[in-house]
């Protein structure tokens, strides 16, 4: 089934060589959705998930954090799931699959900004669990998080994406 809100031109990267999430490279259109065709436009920019990636994991898969979120973009498996049925539609493998972990996690920051309708808050629930900056408000860690995401984005757009080490 098709996800409720449409997840575009992110996944569907640009005609232009991009530097790919961990170490590889995208030429031309790459699907990582397995054959669905979104409609409409993505409203995060290639820069920002790059961002958010580089933050997360130093665009690594093999990295797992101490609350066992995985891969390029340290997804919980609980989140991993919940993409799977309510947004994605379709079994993820986000420990084993690059493109299904970028995947999860581009989708789950989608609903996020869909949801807030505000970047910052996005990022911060994307980083904090939403429901925990709605109990709590956007705590301390969480606000450098977001910066930081927000200053890598930045650079990315400037300078053009950086080759990993």
């Amino acid at each position: 089934r098709a996800p409720p809100a449409p997840l575009l031109n992110v996944i569907r990267v640009a005609p232009t060589s991009v530097r790919a999430i961990g170490f590889s490279y995208f030429h031309g259109t790459v699907d990582l959705l397995g054959g669905w065709s979104p409609t409409g436009t993505f409203p995060i920019l290639l820069a920002l998930v790059q961002a958010l990636a580089w933050q997360e994991s130093g665009w690594q898969q093999q990295v797992v954090s101490p609350i066992g979120a995985v891969g390029v973009m340290q997804v919980t498996p609980e989140t991993g799931s919940w993409v799977a049925d309510y947004l994605v539609g379709r079994p993820l493998d986000i420990s084993g699959s690059v493109s299904d972990n970028i995947l999860a996690g581009v989708a789950f920051l989608d609903w996020l900004i869909r949801r807030s309708g505000n970047l910052e808050l996005a990022l911060a629930g994307y980083n904090q669990g939403p429901g925990s900056v709605a109990r709590h408000g956007v705590l301390p860690e969480t606000r450098q998080f977001v910066a930081n995401v927000l200053a890598i984005r930045d650079y990315i757009l400037r300078n053009g994406t950086p080759s990993p080490s």
